[in-house]
């Protein structure tokens, strides 16, 4: 594990370096704000919504959160969003009772101990 935290973190220059200032506005939506952070509230997918975490002059960076990110902010911009909201709900309600009705039309196996 200490051979891979290196390549986790990256410097602010280092970012600049690689993507210029374009993406700025991009880089901070997406860094995790601890004042938005609540322990008592169950907000699971904000580290989801903002996966670079800042360190002093530069951020730690998890490919796996990033991923996650992508998948999250797709589904929470699509629901946030005034112009695809209703239609992006109509169709994941449809999905999620297709999905429920395909569990149930699979047969059940009763295991007695």
């Amino acid at each position: 594990m200490l051979a891979f935290i290196p390549s986790f973190l990256f410097t602010e220059n280092d970012i600049r370096e690689r993507f210029g200032d374009k993406y700025n506005s991009i880089i901070n939506l997406m860094t995790f704000d601890k004042a938005k952070y609540n322990e008592q509230e169950l907000r699971f997918h904000l580290l989801t919504r903002s996966p670079f975490i800042k360190i002093m002059d530069g951020y730690l960076i998890s490919p796996e959160l990033i991923l996650d990110s992508l998948i999250t902010n797709i589904h929470y911009s699509l629901l946030e969003s005034f112009v695809v909201k209703e239609d992006y709900k109509a169709r994941q309600a449809t999905f999620f009772i297709d999905k429920l009705a395909e569990i149930a039309r699979k047969p059940r196996i009763m295991l007695y101990y």
